[in-house]
């Protein structure tokens, strides 16, 4: 739009968060739409294609301010919804604002929420920046306050905005404009000091609807500086005037007819210019600011080399960019501050006289910053300007920036004693300033994701935890531990969610960041997780003796924001919080306040002293219980609270424990059923010194004792919820598949406590598998990842596995058949818990039929995280009513049809379209057919059906059929085939009517991919696993365990049973054995063998159907067998491995570890194989017998010397040919005669004396 001098873009069919949206725009060079005036509005409204409901840029994500536009153009254009709260409640409301394209209004939404967004970027991008920094020698009245060009007068009489205005006018000034920060700062430092609470009027008013506050002075309207919750217009009521806060500055809308104080503005007389700004040293470069003179260094040196510059404020800064940016256009300079980390402890302060810290009191970091420890800071040029890096303090070389105060210091504000108190309930530590409150699952209506827990502290008086240092850090970890027995996750105010802050780091409560905090290891996804949560983690056993960092068990991780977690509250000491009407603070009873572990509250009751019955009693009375010890969190709460009432060695009555002290430790598997002892009707009390004796030494009952009750319902801190919950979604990256999202992450190896830690982090969990709906769709987004990946499923093994890690119940497993009545060795540490526990994988094995099986390891194993999961508290619209749908996927393209047809409509609907009814040959292909069938609702006819009367069935494209997945219950038999919504194949009448088809487009596939039926034809039964041809033979695996012995006789019966015409395996040379290696290593190591039916007749091995081995693949070479006690298995190497056992359970492991290979001959090979070798076989004037024993050659040479003969000898091919035809009835390799001394072939030498006249290898080369 050239009159408004915007492009604008709609983004109609995605729907993103409000922060993915920015980002999106950011991308392309934009920002989300901000809107500057009615006639702007109107456009919009009235343009064609704009969605219904979208974002724009209205935000207040940075905590320090009230609404702005993301692309920081002024708000004084507003046109708030009516709807929305005239006076929004510090806990409700929401930080982004979508628009009504209808209506045009705007409305307050949850960030989190997925919508349309608009983008817009200016036709011309150039814009005249004004000059607000340049120090002006200004001459005023007296009384007026002189700044840069402009006089300033506070008046401290109270007045209207109309009086106010007309009393600047009538001094030859008007009410007080503001333009930049500069400005601001004026207000803030000079006029106020940064101490005054009081509010006071500004030349900022409105008088139309929808609201255009204009400036009293006429200029121009460039900035504005809203404070929380602003602007807050009245509906329908004008006009609205505008006040500041004396002490921050920040703007509010008032009613016009307020009394408040004023200040009046107008031009002053500038001075001379010299070559030193005034009160500044006279070299030249020296740039006043404020009270302050500041020169620049041209030479790049090392770190404190000139001077060690402190940065205080954010008008500092902004200064300091403005001098940078004047000073250089290259955006590699960099500038050194005299921010430095010390010690190398991660904490940053700044250098001051002799090397002393002084605490950092403002913060800007880049993105990724502070990035080390031990380093110097400086701070960067170009799109980065002012933000500050970590730098090399030796190394890397910068220019300087140095400073000289000229005027007055301002005085620091008074902060909160170490000594003051904190409110009942909340909790301090010794090293910090504030007070700290916990709100969990057992005391809250709900969790919270961290806009919610933070306004929620807010409406305390408070916000989120924020550290300065890291014992302050420890101290909290500490004091969180002591309150749970389990692992949570807990907001703190940690966040980046402001795009002013482009990536960096903010404390909610605007304390500086001058620790690092978060390791760049886990800053992942940086656009997508914007707040910070800590975890709640008990120290392994192991710790008590080993050395350890505490950095370690700071466990802080980025999280996306609308994660719903529990969270604590922080308000600094001496300040009593807010009561708002929906909160139900803490209160001592008689006995003093209670003490909370995580379900249980605990009242103390010094006094009266009474019997163990007595006590039992007066805690019934008080609907409570007498107080068991039941955690360790629990013993440590009481202990620390029994010792601050009454001393170390006072013994207080406790119940006895009806369960084993839940201890985390390396033993955690060994609960301890003798702590505490359970004795009958006997009496137990503990006191702080001696509590394990006390637990473990029954006391005389009728002794008076103080006691400690214990109540299971523990008050609620929220009389009621003041807040709607937000609802979570799939947004961005996150796929939908019914009531679920699902996030692809980039692969990470990791252990199976961390991958779940990780998936947290993203609001959601590892992924549970509750149906074979959502194994497939899971099983389709498998392609390109990793061999083995999590899921949510984790049990000891002593105990049945009932639930995964989100919670839900266990009612669908997929197993690999291979795991069923098999036993897994899962090896342990014992200073491992994690070792202790086992926990399932899901299973990539390409296009093996098993892909998307689950296996099980040991927790402490290292696999990949590739995929996380959420719920969805959305209803999802994903049924799919399309008429004809394509999609791709892989390397093909389907086509689902949907309208009533019989098998033989299908074949010829696909047709039309060049395409074929579906075949589904790999596991991939049938998941994302089963998840279109779930999309439509719809049973689908494929391409497979009956070739024969014996309902052996093909697929119409003469596919091969290497994979079924036929319904166990199909019991009506017919010849054509359904692909039906629960994902299984069912076989329907051909001429039936079916919703729909599914036809496809083969891709570039590759021939060994396509596989058409080879010349072999075999048989492919309903409910069966098919056979698998390969040249003249079919094969059929047969995996569970429950289906065959090891007696050769069952496994036999169990081929026959399959097929009449099938044996057990027989391997006849070595592209047959690679085939069945082949798919021997589909099984993913969880099979080590398959049998092979060799028996042993006569002193020589046969194959189970009395055929030679006529190839062999023996690892050692021929086998020294006495008897037929033995098994016989291709290994996964390739090799053949044989074992000899007495007893039947000596071949178990090897039954257990094999799978059984049933094998159809379509050619009759008994009549090439079945020829035995006899003792003595003539040839010309010979006669040939074989040493059936695995010798050297001198052994060989020298046994037949001893029968008086020689090693055999060749002259001709035909001697060759016999030769090769006893090892081929053999089976093995045989030695001859020849031998070389020195490896020659010119000195090659047969053993009997003829010559060497025949070489067989020149045969084959010619």
């Amino acid at each position: 739009n050239e009159q408004i001098g915007s492009c604008y873009q709609y983004n109609t069919q995605a729907a993103l968060s409000w922060k993915e949206a920015y980002v999106s725009c950011q991308n392309q060079g934009a920002d989300l739409l901000s809107i500057s005036s009615a006639a702007e509005l109107t456009y919009l409204k009235e343009k064609e294609g704009i969605p219904r409901i979208f974002w724009i840029g209205l935000n207040q994500l940075y905590s320090a301010r009230g609404w702005e536009w993301s692309d920081h153009k002024p708000l004084n254009f507003l046109n708030w919804d009516p709807d929305m709260p005239s006076t929004p409640t510090m806990i409700g409301g929401s930080s982004c604002a979508r628009m009504d394209a209808m209506s045009g209004l705007w409305q307050s939404f949850s960030c989190e929420a997925q919508l349309p967004y608009v983008c817009k970027k200016p036709l011309n991008n150039t814009v005249e920046l004004t000059d607000v920094w340049t120090y002006s020698d200004t001459h005023c009245d007296t009384g007026w306050l002189s700044n840069n060009g402009f006089c300033y007068l506070l008046v401290n009489e109270s007045d209207s905005w109309d009086k106010a205005h007309t009393k600047c006018k009538a001094l030859n000034g008007d009410l007080i404009s503001i333009h930049s920060l500069a400005d601001v700062e004026v207000v803030v430092t000079k006029l106020h000091n940064g101490d005054a609470e009081e509010e006071i009027w500004i030349g900022l008013k409105n008088k139309n609807v929808p609201s255009s506050f204009q400036w009293s002075d006429g200029t121009e309207v460039t900035l504005t500086y809203w404070s929380k919750n602003e602007p807050n217009v009245p509906y329908n009521k004008t006009p609205n005037c505008v006040s500041y806060l004396g002490k921050l500055g920040q703007w509010k809308v008032q009613s016009c007819e307020e009394k408040l104080k004023y200040v009046c503005k107008k031009k002053g007389e500038q001075m001379n210019d010299t070559t030193s700004d005034k009160m500044c040293p006279p070299d030249e470069g020296w740039k006043r600011h404020g009270e302050i003179c500041y020169k620049i260094y041209k030479d790049e040196v090392p770190f404190g080399t000139n001077c060690n510059l402190t940065i205080t404020s954010r008008f500092e800064q902004e200064y300091l960019n403005d001098m940078i940016k004047k000073y250089t256009k290259s955006p590699g300079k960099y500038f050194w501050t005299g921010l430095r980390d010390i010690d190398s402890h991660g904490e940053y302060s700044w250098t001051g006289v002799g090397g002393v810290k002084q605490a950092v009191t403002f913060s800007n970091w880049n993105f990724l910053e502070p990035a080390s420890p031990g380093g110097c800071v400086a701070m960067a040029t170009g799109k980065s300007l002012g933000k500050w890096e970590v730098k090399d303090c030796r190394n890397f070389r910068a220019l300087s920036v140095c400073k000289k105060i000229s005027g007055p210091v301002r005085p620091e504000e008074v902060a909160p004693k170490p000594e003051d108190p904190c409110p009942e309930g909340w909790h301090s530590f010794p090293s910090t300033l504030s007070c700290y409150k916990l709100f969990h699952i057992e005391r809250i209506v709900r969790k919270r994701n961290w806009e919610e827990a933070e306004r929620f502290c807010q409406a305390l008086g408070g916000h989120l935890p924020s550290f300065t240092h890291m014992d302050e850090i420890k101290e909290f970890l500490h004091f969180l531990m002591d309150r749970f027995s389990d692992q949570r996750w807990l907001w703190i105010g940690l966040n980046k969610r402001s795009p002013d802050l482009q990536g960096s780091w903010e404390w909610s409560d605007h304390t500086p960041v001058s620790t690092i905090l978060m390791e760049n290891e886990f800053q992942q996804d940086y656009d997508i997780r914007d707040c910070a949560a800590v975890k709640v983690i008990q120290r392994p056993g192991r710790r008590s003796w080993y050395f350890y960092d505490d950095r370690e068990f700071i466990y802080l991780r980025p999280f996306a924001c609308d994660t719903k977690l529990e969270w604590v509250c922080q308000i600094p000491k001496g300040r009593i919080p807010k009561t708002p009407d929906w909160y139900n603070p803490e209160r001592a009873g008689i006995h003093g306040p209670p003490v909370v572990i995580e379900g249980s509250e605990y009242w103390f009751v010094a006094d009266p002293h009474l019997n163990y019955e007595e006590a039992v009693l007066y805690c019934a009375s008080n609907h409570s219980s007498l107080a068991t010890v039941t955690s360790l969190a629990g013993l440590k709460a009481i202990k620390n609270k029994i010792a601050n009432i009454s001393g170390d060695e006072q013994k207080w009555w406790v119940r006895t424990a009806e369960q084993p002290l839940d201890r985390p430790s390396m033993y955690s598997r060994y609960p301890w059923p003798h702590f505490p002892i359970t004795f009958r009707e006997e009496c137990l009390c503990m006191s702080a010194k001696t509590w394990f004796s006390d637990l473990n030494k029954p006391t005389d009952c009728g002794t008076k004792l103080p006691f400690i009750c214990e109540k299971y319902n523990v008050s609620s801190l929220e009389k009621y919820s003041p807040d709607s919950a937000a609802k979570i979604q799939c947004s961005g990256d996150w796929i939908t598949f019914q009531n679920k999202c699902f996030l692809k992450v980039k692969p990470k190896s990791l252990t199976f406590s961390q991958a779940s830690d990780t998936c947290r982090t993203y609001g959601g969990t590892l992924p549970s598998v509750l149906s074979q709906r959502e194994q497939d769709f899971i099983t389709s987004l498998l392609p390109e990842m990793e061999a083995t990946l999590w899921i949510g499923l984790r049990w000891t093994a002593y105990e049945r596995i009932s639930k995964w890690t989100d919670n839900r119940e266990l009612t669908y497993s997929n197993f690999h058949p291979l795991l069923v009545g098999g036993r897994l060795r899962i090896p342990t540490h014992i200073f491992e818990e994690e070792s202790q526990y086992h926990c399932a994988l899901i299973l990539n094995l390409q296009k093996s039929p098993f892909t998307g099986t689950w296996n099980f390891t040991s927790c402490s194993e290292h696999h990949t995280l590739s995929l996380c999961q959420k719920y969805s508290e959305v209803e999802s619209k994903q049924t799919l009513q399309n008429t004809s749908d394509t999609v791709k996927y892989l390397n093909n393209l389907y086509k689902i049809i949907l309208k009533p047809m019989t098998w033989f409509d299908a074949l010829r609907e696909c047709q039309k379209d060049n395409m074929q009814l579906v075949s589904i040959t790999d596991p991939y292909q049938q998941a994302f057919l089963t998840v279109q069938g779930v999309l439509h609702n719809s049973s689908l006819w494929i391409g497979l059906s009956s070739q024969d009367d014996e309902l052996n069935f093909g697929w119409s494209d003469r596919k091969h059929l290497p994979f079924s997945r036929w319904a166990e219950n199909n019991e009506q038999l017919e010849d054509c085939v359904i692909l039906d919504t629960d994902g299984f194949w069912k076989t329907s009448d051909c001429d039936h009517m079916q919703p729909g088809a599914i036809c496809y487009y083969p891709g570039n596939e590759t021939e060994k991919e396509v596989r058409t039926v080879e010349s072999v034809q075999c048989p492919s039964p309903v409910l069966f696993t098919p056979w698998i041809p390969f040249r003249n033979s079919c094969y059929n695996f047969i995996i569970a365990k429950t289906e065959y012995t090891a007696t050769p006789d069952e496994i036999h019966s169990k081929c026959q049973k399959l097929n009449p015409k099938s044996h057990v395996l027989s391997i006849r040379d070595e592209k047959e054995n690679n085939f069945v290696l082949e798919q021997l290593l589909h099984y993913n190591n969880m099979a080590s063998w398959v049998v092979l039916s060799i028996t042993y007749e006569n002193n020589s091995f046969l194959w189970s159907d009395k055929t030679t081995l006529s190839y062999t693949n023996w690892r050692g070479g021929r086998p020294d067998i006495k008897n037929d006690k033995f098994f016989a298995g291709l290994s996964t190497d390739g090799f053949w491995d044989i074992q000899t056992f007495n007893v039947i359970e000596e071949i178990l492991h090897y039954t257990q570890n094999s799978i059984l290979a049933c094998k159809i001959e379509m050619v009759d090979y008994k009549e090439e194989y079945n020829a035995t070798l006899p003792q003595f076989i003539p040839y010309e004037d010979g006669i040939y017998n074989v040493i059936q024993k695995k010798v050297t050659w001198y052994e060989a040479l020298n046994m037949c010397s001893q029968s008086g003969g020689y090693l055999a000898s060749v002259h001709d091919q035909n001697g060759q040919l016999f030769l090769e035809d006893i090892v081929k009835r053999d089976g093995f390799p045989l030695w001859v005669g020849l031998s070389s001394h020195d490896g020659n072939e010119s000195s090659f030498e047969w053993s009997d004396g003829s010559t060497f006249d025949y070489i067989p290898w020149k045969d084959k080369q010619s």
